[in-house]
């Protein structure tokens, strides 16, 4: 049976204009407790990790982290 690469099946899948890296890892935690996950991980330069994410689902995530909003985006505010 040929090994089948997930990685390489994605990356043909999908433009690099749809898709973001990120290494800033408060930011990456921040999309993952608001349940965005990245579609794999790549070495670095400097022995980083860097993470990529499809860019549709994180975009009003990233304007959150942006505006320093980074409660829940699932939370309901009380008043």
């Amino acid at each position: 049976m040929e090994n089948f690469n997930i990685r390489q099946f994605v990356q043909d899948k999908y433009k690099q204009e749809d898709l973001v890296r990120l290494i800033n890892q408060k930011q990456v935690f921040f999309y993952l407790k608001n349940n965005v996950y990245p579609l794999w991980l790549e070495a670095g330069y400097n022995d980083r990790i860097v993470y990529v994410f499809l860019k549709q689902p994180t975009l009003m995530l990233f304007s959150k982290w942006r505006n320093y909003e980074t409660g829940d985006v699932n939370e309901k505010k009380e008043k």
